[in-house]
């Protein structure tokens, strides 16, 4: 077996060809998932846009107000003789700023659709803290043997629930079973905050599952980000502003919609006594 490695300062693999047998080759491509070049420019990108959205908006307003002043200075007849065109020109704006508007909507749209296909390929892997918890998406077999045998995982906990029927699950449990990692399911709500028996559950399991764990959901985003804030907060005893970046954009997740029942739930959420865990 021939196998080919170059790892950045992080310890990811950036890019590595193994080959099995002379008739079969895997080509595995690996970037850092510590987001990179990649993300602070889509990052850039994204805040560049907003700002160009904001200030072409002052502008339009600056503009209708001085033109607005304008009118109050002039005679009722001439006012009268101008509204006519005057409301076209309104009209012409208004479009002007809505088709303005929609383009850079659309524009953050695509910024959006390629962070999270970027997240999606590389299985939105990350530590939590290095060497004890790890997060994920939903891994293929591939995925899971190799950040595991990596990162020498010694157990999952899949926040997707245990859902024998679908053959994503028969899979992980296959592998985990293959590698000899424990496995523990506990099905949370993307949309809902954790019921107090779901998050008692999951502190229990920070404190039984064998470590390195690794902590997914299906995107990796929202279930697995709540986790990881309470990980950071309930293990590491980290303050709550440093937990609350596991919860964030840069994974994937949105504090808007259904899935913002998640940070009203951190935000809102204190350690009790009950709620800490040995480490």
């Amino acid at each position: 077996m021939l196998k080919t490695e170059l790892e950045n300062e992080n310890g990811f693999l950036v890019y590595g060809v193994e080959v099995v047998t002379p008739e079969k080759f895997i080509v595995d491509i690996k970037v850092d998932t510590g987001w990179g070049r990649l993300n602070n420019i889509l990052g850039l990108l994204s805040f560049m846009s907003f700002s160009v959205m904001i200030c072409l908006c002052a502008k339009k307003t600056g503009e209708r107000l001085r033109s607005s002043t304008g009118k109050l200075s002039m005679s009722a007849q001439n006012l009268l003789k101008l509204l006519p065109r005057e409301g076209e020109n309104v009209k012409l704006r208004q479009n002007r700023m809505i088709k303005t508007a929609m383009v850079f909507i659309g524009f953050l749209g695509i910024i959006a659709g390629v962070r999270f296909w970027y997240l999606e390929e590389q299985g939105n892997f990350h530590p939590i803290t290095p060497g004890e918890a790890y997060r994920s998406a939903q891994l293929d077999r591939d995925e899971l043997e190799y950040y595991t045998r990596k990162f020498k995982i010694h157990s999952i906990i899949n926040l997707r629930g245990q859902k024998v029927g679908e053959s994503w699950y028969r899979q992980e449990i296959e592998t985990s079973r293959n590698l000899g990692v424990r496995h523990f399911d506990l099905g949370l709500s993307a949309e809902k905050a954790p019921t107090p028996t779901e998050l008692t559950e999951l502190l229990r399991l920070f404190s039984i599952a064998p470590r390195p764990v690794l902590i997914h959901c299906q995107g990796g985003a929202d279930r697995s980000g709540l986790a990881a804030a309470l990980w950071k907060m309930v293990i590491d005893e980290s303050s709550k502003s440093v937990a609350r970046e596991q919860l964030s954009i840069r994974f994937g997740h949105m504090p808007f919609g259904p899935t913002q029942a998640l940070d009203a739930f951190l935000e809102n959420w204190a350690i009790s006594k009950k709620a800490t865990v040995e480490g």
